[in-house]
């Protein structure tokens, strides 16, 4: 399924085959540490509401999706609730250890790819969901 989807497929690639492959150039952001230690400099590029991050200006490492938009046949905006009826069982559902006002749903899929699911309460509407490489 992650080789067939168009941006799940980025994962592990270098910034110029997803320059070419999304059409988009990447541009330089500002990473804020959560922990406050060190703020680092990635490569990002903005397709179709999504944010691909890469890492070092390697390797896709991340790809961020926001409310409205569909992964891996769910839809960011469902409750935890909606999407465990499409994914099934996550790995954890609760607060997230960063942020207070904040819960997190993860799934591990096979060491391939691991996805968070972010939501303001546990029976609250996904804002947000974030898929990172295995």
């Amino acid at each position: 399924y992650v080789e067939n989807d168009p941006l799940l497929s980025l994962l592990g690639k270098d910034v110029s085959y997803a320059e070419k492959a999304t059409g988009q150039k990447a541009e330089e952001v500002i990473i804020p540490d959560v922990d406050g230690i060190e703020d680092m400099v990635s490569k990002e590029i903005n397709y179709n509401g999504t944010k691909i991050s890469f890492m070092n200006d390697k390797a896709a490492t991340s790809i961020f999706y926001s409310e409205g938009q569909e992964l891996l046949g769910a839809k960011i905006g469902d409750t935890f609730d909606e999407i465990i009826e499409v994914l099934g069982t996550p790995l954890t559902v609760g607060p997230d250890p960063y942020f207070d006002d904040v819960w997190t749903m993860t799934y591990d899929f096979f060491g391939i790819i691991y996805v968070e699911f972010y939501a303001m309460d546990q029976s609250g509407n996904t804002l947000s969901a974030i898929v990172k490489a295995g």
